[in-house]
C-alpha cells in the first residue's frame, strides 16, 4: 500500500495579527471589559487566557468573572499603560517601549503571569542588557525598581547588570533615591 505524502502548511500570522486588531479596534466580538486605573480595555477572554495565567485562571475557573461580561473586571495592581502595551503586543505582534516603560511592564508581566508566548519579559530585560552594554553612560530610568524586580523574580543575571549600573551612577542615585 503507498503511504500519501504529508507536508506542512503555514499560517500567515502577520494577517492574523491584522484581523484581531480590526477586532479589537472595533470592539468586535469582545467579551470582557478590564479596568486598569481610570481607563477601560475591552477584549477578548480567549486571547487574554492564551497569553496570561492570571486570565486563564480567572476565566477558566470557578471564579465569578468567568462568565460576566457586564461588569468591568478590575485590575489595581497593574499599571494602565503597560496593560495597553501588552494588549498591543498581543493584537498585533509588536509594542514600542521606552526605558521609562520597563519597570511597569516587568510589573504588570509579572503580576498577569504571561506565558511564554508573551515575551515581554525578556524583551524588557534584553533592552536593559542592551543600555547598559550597548550605551554605557545612558541612565536607566526605573533602575533601583527594576533591581528589586529582579532580587524578587531570582533573574541572577538581570542583578549583576543593574547593580554594575547602579553602581557606575552611584552619584546619581544617591542624590535621587537615598
Amino acid at each position: 500500500m503507498k503511504m500519501s505524502k504529508v507536508w506542512r502548511i503555514r499560517s500567515n500570522i502577520s494577517a492574523i495579527y491584522s484581523i484581531l486588531d480590526g477586532f479589537y479596534s472595533e470592539g468586535r466580538y469582545c467579551d470582557v471589559n478590564i479596568r486598569v486605573g481610570n481607563k477601560s480595555f475591552r477584549s477578548h477572554r480567549i486571547l487574554l487566557a492564551a497569553v496570561s495565567e492570571y486570565f486563564g485562571a480567572m476565566f477558566g475557573g470557578q471564579f465569578r468573572e468567568r462568565n460576566i461580561d457586564s461588569e468591568p473586571i478590575v485590575l489595581r495592581d497593574v499599571d494602565a499603560m503597560a496593560f495597553e502595551k501588552i494588549l498591543q503586543l498581543i493584537y498585533t505582534g509588536y509594542s514600542v517601549i521606552r526605558s521609562s516603560d520597563i519597570f511597569p511592564l516587568l510589573q504588570a508581566s509579572d503580576f498577569l503571569r504571561l506565558r511564554a508566548n508573551c515575551s515581554i519579559q525578556a524583551e524588557c530585560i534584553e533592552h536593559i542588557r542592551d543600555m547598559v552594554e550597548n550605551d554605557g553612560d545612558e541612565l536607566i530610568q526605573n533602575a533601583s525598581e527594576c533591581l528589586t524586580w529582579a532580587y524578587a523574580a531570582n533573574q541572577t543575571s538581570l542583578i549583576n547588570l543593574l547593580s554594575g549600573h547602579i553602581l557606575k551612577h552611584l552619584d546619581h542615585f544617591s542624590r535621587h533615591y537615598i
